[in-house]
């Protein structure tokens, strides 16, 4: 059930704009939140917690997002919901018409290029992977060299979270 044919993109390896997200439902006021990642054809979204009384979405309920990095929005339907410890609400929203996957298609790409060509150290998860095996590895000498590379991972992507 997990297995899509998309791309999915974590919101750290694309610009700062496309973190902040406005999303309403049903008869609600938009309401502020924040992508935690993307694909053309859906979102997941953190909502804070919300002002005591208003309830959240439903699964198969009507959702529409704006993004303020193209001033659209995106109408879709609420796929899954789960409030946190916190009160904040993940939402998982599935967006409904295919004129806009093509768009939000063509906006993360331009996005995710638009930002690996300001930071050219852009790491892949293949290479974290990689990093990861090297320091599960029996051999000090190859696992000294995964904890130095796990460090500058980890140091690329606080710079990243920053920007």
């Amino acid at each position: 059930m997990n297995q899509r044919d998309f791309v999915r993109y974590d919101t750290v390896k694309l610009p700062p704009v496309l973190r902040k997200v406005t999303v309403t439902w049903q008869e609600g006021s938009p309401t502020a939140a924040y992508g935690a990642n993307y694909s053309a054809h859906g979102i997941n979204v953190v909502i804070p917690p919300l002002p005591q009384g208003a309830l959240p979405p439903s699964e198969h309920d009507p959702v529409e997002v704006l993004l303020p990095v193209d001033e659209n929005w995106y109408s879709g339907q609420c796929v899954h919901v789960r409030k946190e410890a916190d009160g904040s609400i993940c939402l998982g929203i599935h967006f409904d018409h295919p004129g806009e996957h093509d768009r939000l298609q063509k906006l993360l790409f331009n996005s995710l290029q638009r930002s690996s060509q300001v930071h050219p150290s852009f790491i892949s998860y293949e290479w974290e992977e990689l990093v990861a095996r090297l320091c599960d590895s029996e051999d000090p000498e190859l696992k000294e060299i995964g904890y130095r590379h796990r460090d500058t991972i980890r140091e690329k992507q606080a710079e990243l979270a920053v920007w």
